[in-house]
């Protein structure tokens, strides 16, 4: 497809204006607010149009019809004239502003061709060349800034990269076919999400409801089960408490009134005894109890004995021969020993680090260029000398014979057809009008037939010629600059002063780097030396502070300091320890006094208890004995005959208090008619229970509290019992069929496993689709990776050789010459660029249908590079140019002069776009002479 005019009859700042290009390269430069970027859209939507379809207009278009919009004029209207491989010459005309005056027409035929291209409802010629707007955007029309776009949005040139690699030619891809599977697995499956309502969710949840229904009727008869056993089991419990309730309670009788009986009995027999009243009370008891006190005073008295050693008044003479305790430290302080071990680690450092010398840098001789420059030079010189095809002379040889007979013949048809006329009119001068109107109209149509054949034939050989000459032109142009590039090479090698030869030139640029090394090696020693000795100042210095503030003169030197002070501090230690006895006789000292005070009134308290032994006998008329046990002995056997009586007052006073409290202030008689009465009640209990369960039966020592508390849980028994009654009628009205909910469970669980299969036969196919997807993927890799490798050392000023692309996401990796592989968009911008742009060309190359051939239009696409590489770049479009055609507008002036220097006559045209000032706007130009 070749671009050969474009009218903005009315698109942004344009009415009416026209901008003719030729087939090859087309330069248009323009200043800021000359409409480029306009003429840049307008010709693509002269190309491709806008979608036509129902709902709102998307963001997207939104924002080309706010960009682009005519300023004043109403419509929007936009065309271009196009010429297909084919040889048919197309007028598309897009109506942006209706979208309905839209068609592409065949100007030969003289009919509307738009049904072959119609896409999105509206016709886009770069369906001829097996693309759609949105892929002729991303590849051949680039925007401005937007040369990395294509590596964002990799997903909607998938399509078009699989069917470029299908050697078939088919329309439909692995990608149709997965986007099909998709779309069925949403509606005959769909997903596991909570909003989800498709098939496999809703018998999720049809499954999820049928096993909390048989889980919940399963649970309900577990319950109902549970509480029936429960009931029956309260019942058992209200009819065994209440049965042992009557046993404790007739046996609590039967005790009852066996113990009031005892007590009627007991009750008579003191009666008959203490008629009279009280026993008489004791003589003498104060005297007996101070007796007895005396007599253990005795026996506990204390022994007084005092320890062997040294007397308290020795000690104290000791404590007072004692040295004073020194001042000062008795053991070196950590500050010390920490800033001597600091010293001493810097200078052993400093000394290690000496033998570590290493030997000084020796560049080489005469050599002022970076290793990099020379790796260059070594590179230039040894790139291969293109070869040029010897065929191409012979071929175009050919192809102008065959030129010239084409014309001879054109020639003859056209005297043919001369003479045809001349007979025409003699015809009609003779008056044989109807001969000469039929010779006429056979000479026309003959003519006619023969013009068009040998126009087509003309046409093709004028092509094949213009080809042959542009091939021969590259190879004549590369072989120029293989020449240039090695004469420069050897030039720069020889005002180095170095060998012309790339073996050479590398190992120079091995020294030069070694020498760099071993530089900076020596330069990283001399900074560690010296941060080494500022260390080793420093320890110093904070050596002789800190010796300094413990009092020691560190002016001979730190090391002779440490000594001193160490010494010193052994010296105050030994001191300290004689001075530190003084502690432990002053501990001495004070046991010792203890001691003795304890023996002094352990002495005095014997002397206390024998007094009070003697004055006790005194009191009981005992007879004077000299020997202290004798005294004792009498004492005692006085207190035991006390004793004995004492014993019987006792059990005589307890068995008249015993007899008051069984009358409890009553009288026999009342006592014996309640033993009666309690008798009564006892057997009317226990009527009706056997005897040995009243022997089984355990009654506690209080039985009240124990009645009462089995009652107490008898009742609660029977009011849960009754309750349990109540809750198990409830349940039983409300009970889940358990058969029901299961068949319904079953029913579930098929339909689910029924989606379940489904969804495996599904991804089961997308997975061998996806196999069949890489493979294209590993199909169509290598192909875009060789184009873009043919031109990238060119344009990267040979930093890169190699490259890599991945057309899944289309990143691209390249090698630069060292074999280090990057990423490409982590370069620098221009870097990226430049490789973008390759990338681009290659799939346009790729993806265009075959018999097409697909136009760049690029705006501004060297802002980010340098002058070397725009230059390069522009050299790399040139030679695209001869393949297909490039439209490039720029508004750089490094740009401009090359285009008038370098762009070839009749073939590649140079255009300069002033800013809009009138309603009618034409292009100037510039063509090489």
């Amino acid at each position: 497809m070749r671009i050969e005019s474009v009218t903005a009859h009315a698109f942004g700042p344009f009415v009416e204006g026209v901008l003719e290009l030729v087939p090859c390269l087309n330069v248009i430069y323009g200043p800021n607010e000359s409409g480029k970027s306009s003429w840049h859209a307008a010709i693509y939507a002269a190309l491709c149009g806008m979608r036509r379809g129902r709902g709102a207009m998307r963001s997207e278009d939104q924002r080309f019809k706010d960009l682009h919009e005519p300023w004043s004029s109403k419509g929007w209207t936009v065309s271009a004239r196009i010429r297909l491989e084919d040889g048919r010459t197309i007028e598309m005309r897009q109506d942006l502003a209706g979208l309905v005056d839209c068609r592409a027409w065949d100007v030969g035929l003289g009919r509307d061709v738009s049904s072959e291209i119609i896409f999105d409802g509206t016709p886009d010629a770069s369906r001829w060349l097996g693309l759609d707007r949105h892929a002729f955007i991303a590849t051949a029309c680039v925007r401005q800034a937007e040369l990395l776009e294509v590596s964002r949005n990799p997903e909607m040139l998938q399509e078009h990269l699989q069917r470029a690699a299908d050697t078939a030619g088919k329309d439909e891809t692995a990608a149709k076919a997965l986007q099909l599977i998709d779309e069925f697995l949403r509606e005959r499956v769909g997903q596991d999400r909570v909003n989800a309502n498709k098939p496999l969710r809703t018998a999720v949840v049809r499954l999820r409801e049928a096993t909390e229904k048989l889980e919940r009727a399963r649970r309900e008869h577990r319950v109902f089960l549970e509480l029936a056993a429960r009931c029956e089991a309260a019942t058992a419990t209200a009819a065994s408490l209440d049965h042992q309730l009557r046993l404790l309670e007739a046996a609590s009788a039967m005790q009852e009134a066996a113990w009031w009986s005892q007590r009627s009995k007991r009750a008579l027999e003191l009666d008959s005894r203490y008629r009279n009243g009280a026993p008489p009370a004791l003589q003498d008891e104060e005297l007996q109890h101070e007796v007895s006190s005396a007599i253990t005073e005795w026996e506990k008295r204390p022994t007084a004995t005092v320890p062997p050693g040294h007397s308290a008044s020795e000690l104290r003479q000791q404590i007072a021969a004692l040295p004073a305790v020194p001042k000062g430290d008795r053991s070196p302080q950590p500050q010390v020993l920490d800033a001597d071990s600091a010293y001493r680690d810097a200078k052993r450092k400093l000394e290690l680090h000496a033998q570590t010398q290493p030997r000084a840098a020796s560049l080489p001789t005469a050599v002022t260029a970076s290793a990099e420059e020379l790796r260059g030079i070594a590179y230039d010189l040894s790139i291969s000398e293109p070869s040029v095809a010897p065929q191409l002379e012979t071929q175009s040889e050919q192809i102008r014979a065959k030129l010239r007979r084409s014309r001879r013949i054109f020639q003859l048809i056209a005297i043919g057809a001369v003479g045809g006329a001349i007979s025409c009119g003699y015809a009609a001068i003779e008056g044989h009008l109807l001969s000469a109107i039929v010779l006429g109209l056979s000479t026309i149509a003959m003519s006619l037939f023969a013009f068009r054949l040998r126009v087509s034939s003309l046409g093709q050989l004028v092509k094949q010629n213009q080809e042959t000459d542009l091939a021969r032109e590259s190879a004549k142009r590369a072989r120029s600059e293989w020449s240039e590039r090695i004469a420069n090479a050897r030039s720069k090698a020889e005002v180095l002063g170095l060998e012309p030869k790339p073996g050479s030139l590398r190992t120079v640029a091995d020294q030069v780097d070694r020498a760099r090394a071993q530089a900076q090696e020596v330069a990283l020693w001399q900074r560690n030396q010296l941060t080494l000795v500022n260390a080793l100042q420093a320890a110093k210095a904070a050596l002789s502070r800190a010796l300094t503030d413990r009092g020691i003169d560190a002016s001979k030197g730190p090391e002779e300091g440490v000594a001193a002070y160490v010494l010193a501090c052994q010296v105050r230690a030994t001191l300290a320890m004689q001075s530190n006895r003084q502690s432990d006789l002053e501990n001495q000292l004070t046991m010792r006094e203890a001691a003795e005070a304890a023996a002094t009134a352990a002495e005095n308290g014997r002397v206390k208890a024998t007094r009070r032994i003697a004055a006790a006998a005194t009191r009981c008329q005992i007879p004077e004995a000299t020997d202290e046990a004798t005294i004792v002995s009498r004492l005692r056997a006085w207190l035991g005959s006390r004793t004995k009586a004492a014993i019987a007052y006792q059990a005589a006073f307890r068995e008249w208090a015993e007899l008051q409290e069984l009358l409890g202030g009553g009288t026999i008689a009342d006592l014996q008619t309640e033993a009666i009465r309690r008798e009564k009640f006892a057997n009317e209990q226990r009527a009706g229970i056997k005897a040995d369960e009243l022997t089984i039966i355990q009654i506690e020592s209080d039985q009240v509290r124990q009645i009462e508390r089995l009652r107490k849980e008898h009742r609660k028994v029977r009011s849960d019992a009754d309750e349990l009654r109540g809750q198990l009628g409830t349940k039983a009205s409300q009970l889940i069929a358990v058969s029901d909910a299961e068949e319904e469970f079953e029913a579930a669980t098929s339909h689910l496993a029924a989606v379940r299969r489904l969804e495996q036969t599904l991804n089961a196919t997308k997975d061998f689709l996806l196999r069949a997807q890489e493979q294209v993927h590993r199909t169509i890799a290598p192909v875009l990776a060789a184009t873009v490798r043919a031109w990238l050392p060119k344009v990267t000023a040979a930093r890169y050789v190699d490259v890599a692309v991945d057309p899944e996401d289309l990143s691209v990796l390249v090698r630069d010459a060292q074999g280090e592989w990057r990423n490409a968009a982590w370069l620098s911008r221009g870097t990226s660029e430049q490789i973008f742009l390759l990338l681009r060309v290659a799939m346009a190359t790729r993806l265009t249908r075959a018999g097409e051939v697909c136009p760049l239009i690029l705006d501004d696409v060297t802002v980010q590079f340098d002058n070397n590489r725009t230059e390069e770049v522009l050299g790399v479009l040139q030679a695209i140019s001869s393949e297909r055609q490039v439209i490039l507008f720029t508004k750089e002036h490094y740009v401009l002069a090359w285009a008038k220097k370098n762009l070839r006559p009749s073939i590649d045209c140079l255009r300069t776009l002033d800013i809009p000032t009138s309603s009618k706007v034409v292009s100037r130009s510039w063509w090489k002479q």
